[in-house]
């Protein structure tokens, strides 16, 4: 248990640290990142206005909400078990203005895809 709170804790210190590093228009004004023991089927929702909310996730359920379908798990004898295993749940919002609120689904889908990228790709603590 205090690897993943040393690991949910670092990326959201890190992934704070590079949002305000690396230019805004790529990045979320705030993350909030915490283990969860629900027993549902987790779920990543993208929200009008650029708000994030997963919900029960698995690190690799959170990076197939970030790179779509082409994004494949490595399960070679070095990646971590618990990236399939450990669930989370995930709030995040953009800067007010950085995602107008009026997008449809897809456009929508596109930006915070973007910004999950970044997130997930600054973030080598998880």
């Amino acid at each position: 248990m205090n690897r993943i709170l040393a690991a949910v804790g670092g990326l959201l210190v890190f992934a704070l640290v590079r949002a305000r590093a690396q230019p805004a228009e790529s990045n979320f004004a705030a993350v909030l990142i915490k283990p969860t023991t629900l027993n549902e089927y987790g779920k990543v929702e993208f929200k009008s206005g650029g708000r994030l909310t997963a919900i029960n996730v698995t690190f690799y359920q959170f990076a197939n909400a970030a790179y779509g379908r082409s994004w494949r798990l490595n399960t070679g004898p070095n990646c971590p078990k618990w990236i399939e295993s450990e669930k989370f749940d995930v709030e995040a919002v953009a800067e007010e203005g950085r995602i107008p609120e009026r997008l449809d689904n897809a456009q929508l889908r596109q930006r915070m895809q973007a910004m999950l990228q970044q997130l997930l790709t600054s973030g080598s603590n998880w």
